[in-house]
C-alpha cells in the first residue's frame, strides 16, 4: 500500500509528483470517458499508494477524488507525523451485577487500523450487557498499514500518543493488530512491549489478527488458506514473543476467524436477512448497507455492523474469558434471526487453542 522509495527524491515528494501527473493525465483522459482505478492503470496505482484518497471508501478511486486529494496537498498519513488519532480514556461498566459475580475490568490501550477500530469501540457498547465492572479503553488509530506496530512506532504523532497513555502507568493490557510481515514482526511488537513494561512491568498484551481483504470474491479454498494463515502468524510471531516475555501474558486473538465463519454461513444460506457479501450494484450498495443486507461495506473488506459486532464479542471472550452463553442476546437491528452469541461461541472455540498455555484467565482476583 506504499510506493517504493525513489533513489533521488524523498518518498513523499515522489509520491506527490506521481499524483500531480496523474491528475493532469485524468483531465486529458476525461475527453475519452470517466477514468477510475478499475479501468485506468495510473488511478489503480494511485489508489494503492494513497488509499485515503478514496473518500467514499467504495474501493474505487475516481478522477474527482484524485483531484480533491491533490487539492488538499496529497498528504499521506504515517511517518510524516500525521495520523495516530487518540481517544480516551473511556470507562464503562455493567449495572446491577449480583455481588460476587463481578468481573474486574481492565484498563487497556488499543492501537490499530480500520479493521481493528470497530471492535475496540464495540467493546464499550457490549460491556454494559456483561458482568464486567470498570472496563477502560484508550485508543490510538491510524488507517491501513499505518496502524501496524512498525509504522505506529515510526509515526511521531502516534508514538507520542501511545507513550502518553503508557506513561501513566495505568495500562494493564496493550492490544495491537497486524498488517503484513514487513511491518508486523516480533521485533516490531517488541518496541512497544519493552516501552510498556518499563512503565508497568505487569502489563499483559493481546495481538489481534483481522480478516483478509477482498473476501467478497473469495472461494472456499481461498477461505481455507486465509484461515491457515492464523496458525502461521502464531508460529512466526506469537510463539517467539512468548519466549521473549515469559513473565507476561501475550494473548492471540485471530478474530478474522469470525468473518470467515460468517462467509461460510452465508454461502450455505444460513445468514437470514443477508443478501450479499457485497452488493455488486454500486448504485444501490449504500441502501444495502443501511438495511444490513451485505456483510462488507466496500471491495477492500471493511466490515458492516454484523462483522463489527461479532468481532467485539470474540475480543470480549478472549480478554475476559467469559461464558458468552450467559450474555444478553446480541443482535443487529434488522437481522433478528442471526444469533451472534452462538456464532461468537463457535468462533472462540478456534481461538482457545492459541491461548491454552495460560492456565489461569487474564483476570485474577
Amino acid at each position: 500500500m506504499t510506493t517504493s522509495p525513489n533513489t533521488i527524491f524523498p518518498k513523499q515528494i515522489t509520491s506527490n509528483i506521481q499524483l500531480t501527473l496523474l491528475v493532469s493525465f485524468c483531465l486529458t483522459a476525461a475527453l475519452l470517458g470517466a477514468p477510475t482505478s478499475e479501468n485506468n492503470p495510473r488511478l489503480k496505482q494511485a489508489l494503492k499508494a494513497h488509499p485515503e484518497a478514496d473518500t467514499d471508501k467504495d474501493g474505487v478511486l475516481t478522477r474527482t477524488e484524485a483531484k480533491a486529494y491533490m487539492a488538499k496537498g496529497g498528504r499521506q498519513k504515517g511517518r510524516s507525523g500525521r495520523g495516530g488519532r487518540a481517544t480516551g480514556p473511556t470507562t464503562v461498566s455493567a449495572e446491577d451485577v449480583p455481588k460476587g459475580e463481578e468481573i474486574k475490568g481492565i484498563y487497556g490501550l488499543y492501537m490499530g487500523h480500520s479493521f481493528f477500530k470497530p471492535a475496540a469501540f464495540g467493546l464499550l457498547k457490549i460491556i454494559p450487557d456483561t458482568t464486567v465492572v470498570n472496563h477502560t479503553g484508550c485508543t490510538v488509530m491510524s488507517g491501513g498499514e499505518n496502524g501496524s506496530p512498525k509504522l505506529l512506532w515510526e509515526n511521531s504523532r502516534a508514538q507520542a500518543a501511545g507513550k502518553k497513555f503508557l506513561d501513566s502507568g495505568k495500562i494493564e493490557l496493550l492490544v495491537m493488530t497486524c498488517f503484513s510481515e514487513k511491518d508486523s514482526s516480533a521485533e516490531h511488537y517488541s518496541q512497544w512491549f519493552d516501552y510498556a513494561l518499563k512503565q508497568n512491568p505487569k502489563t499483559s498484551f493481546m495481538i489481534t489478527m483481522p480478516w483478509a481483504k477482498h473476501l467478497y470474491r473469495a472461494s472456499v479454498e481461498e477461505l481455507d488458506e486465509k484461515e491457515k494463515s492464523c496458525g502461521k502468524f502464531y508460529e512466526r510471531v506469537i510463539q517467539p514473543l512468548r519466549k521473549r516475555y515469559p513473565k507476561n501474558k501475550i494473548l492471540f486473538c485471530p478474530y478474522g476467524l469470525g468473518v470467515y465463519e460468517l462467509i461460510r454461513r452465508f454461502q450455505k444460506g444460513q445468514l437470514q436477512g443477508v443478501k450479499y457479501l457485497l452488493n455488486p450494484d454500486k448504485k444501490t450498495r449504500n441502501k444495502s448497507k443501511e438495511n444490513k443486507e451485505q456483510l462488507f461495506n466496500d471491495e477492500t473488506g471493511h466490515g458492516g455492523e454484523l462483522i463489527s459486532h461479532l468481532n467485539s464479542l470474540v475480543w470480549l471472550q478472549t480478554i475476559y474469558d467469559c461464558d458468552i452463553s450467559t450474555l444478553k442476546k446480541q443482535r443487529v437491528e434488522g437481522l433478528p434471526d442471526v444469533d451472534l452469541n452462538e456464532i461468537a461461541a463457535e468462533t472462540y472455540k478456534k481461538v482457545i487453542p492459541y491461548n491454552t498455555v495460560y492456565i489461569n484467565p487474564l483476570i485474577t482476583p
